[in-house]
């Protein structure tokens, strides 16, 4: 029996594999993405068959495509030999093979195109004793055999290729390659318990969302009304501090140039800042009613939006675990994972970046450089 309709397929959020019944399933990826496939035996192996991403194709076209790659099974021929779907054998798939998986699934979305050999070359060299290892049976004692030795002495590298291994083995779980479960390359709740924490300086943590979560989560914001749903999307979008987005004066928008101009007065470094502004940050700015010199006014015009009125937006979205600012670590989070320079980033969040010889002598603030890795940002969050 069918058990999906049109309207669950489109509001079905849950990570996982949702059945449709008769080997036909709705896969949701941690991104959102949503994709059919079909699940089968032949000759005793279990075949994994791609039938497209959903809504462009339907839910009566993957039950079309089901229905004749299971009649084809009934006749007793494999439908992916006669060069239909696009899988591989759901068990035996190495890691090795998973991360080329991923990459060419990943590729057309990536901007950079840098991004696809940094890939491969951060997890040939590091992720190398697990290479050859059945996704299925890799552990976290497998993981740490390859973050260990460089945990400590390469911490940025150290971070880039945990998060990575851990891309190759969810995808690895939506594929049917893994049993679902935890994911051995995660770090909340896993590894955190046993590699040691590093000195990140003066970093302030704070609670934050998982970047992949971030485009879903601005999406849910675009019909609340008010001023504190455009103030978190600019301030996420901005990468800024939330008091330094609420506080933003229209003088300081230079819309010919795409730029904002934080003054120094407001920066926790004491230094102006410029901020490149994405299309999307400026459509942001261009919904909103001018009231005054304030860009996002509280209920009493004249007066800024508070900072609990932007705190209490994220909570009322189920997620009380979070802050404004914690979107900052997602920023930084997703630019170590895309292979954005972690200089620019950095630049990018207003840190200070190399040591104090090094900043008395920069002349520049690498504005363009840092508009691309932010028009990246604005990109993705805004799927």
């Amino acid at each position: 029996m069918s058990k999906l309709t049109n309207a669950a397929c489109k509001a079905i959020d849950r990570q996982g594999r949702h059945s449709d019944g008769a080997g036909l399933y709705l896969v949701v990826a941690k991104s959102g993405r949503k994709s059919w496939v079909y699940l089968y035996s032949v000759s005793g192996r279990r075949r994994e068959m791609g039938l497209g991403g959903f809504p462009v194709v339907s839910l009566a076209d993957a039950r079309r495509a089901a229905d004749e790659a299971r009649a084809a099974v009934r006749r007793g021929e494999d439908p992916l030999e006669r060069g239909e779907g696009e899988a591989v054998d759901a068990k035996g798939v190495t890691f090795a093979e998973a991360a080329e998986a991923l990459i060419e699934a990943q590729e057309p979305s990536w901007r950079n195109p840098k991004h696809r050999q940094q890939w491969r070359n951060t997890l040939a060299t590091y992720a190398a004793p697990i290479a050859s290892m059945e996704v299925g049976k890799i552990t976290a004692d497998d993981v740490l055999r390859c973050l260990s030795p460089i945990w400590q002495d390469r911490a940025e590298t150290a971070s880039r290729v945990r998060g990575r291994i851990e891309r190759v083995l969810d995808y690895s779980t939506v594929r049917g390659w893994r049993e679902p479960g935890l994911n051995p390359a995660q770090w909340k709740g896993n590894l955190v318990h046993v590699l040691p924490a590093r000195d990140r300086g003066d970093i302030e943590h704070r609670a934050a969302m998982d970047w992949r979560e971030v485009p879903a989560f601005v999406a849910s914001l675009q019909d609340i009304p008010g001023m504190a749903a455009p103030a978190v999307t600019f301030a996420i979008l901005t990468a800024v501090r939330p008091g330094e987005a609420r506080l933003a004066e229209w003088s300081e928008i230079d819309r010919d140039n795409a730029v904002w101009t934080i003054p120094r007065e407001r920066m926790k470094m004491k230094k102006a800042h410029r901020v490149p502004l994405s299309p999307q940050a400026l459509a942001v700015l261009d919904g909103l009613p001018v009231l005054g010199p304030l860009v996002f006014t509280g209920a009493r015009i004249g007066r800024p939006l508070s900072d609990m009125a932007m705190l209490q937006l994220v909570k009322r979205r189920g997620r009380q675990d979070l802050t404004v600012h914690g979107f900052r670590s997602s920023f930084k989070d997703w630019a170590t994972e895309s292979g954005q320079p972690d200089e620019l980033s950095e630049m990018c969040l207003a840190h200070a970046v190399g040591n104090k010889v090094r900043r008395a002598y920069a002349r520049t603030d690498d504005l363009d450089r840092r508009r691309e890795v932010m028009q990246s940002w604005a990109d993705f969050v805004c799927l």
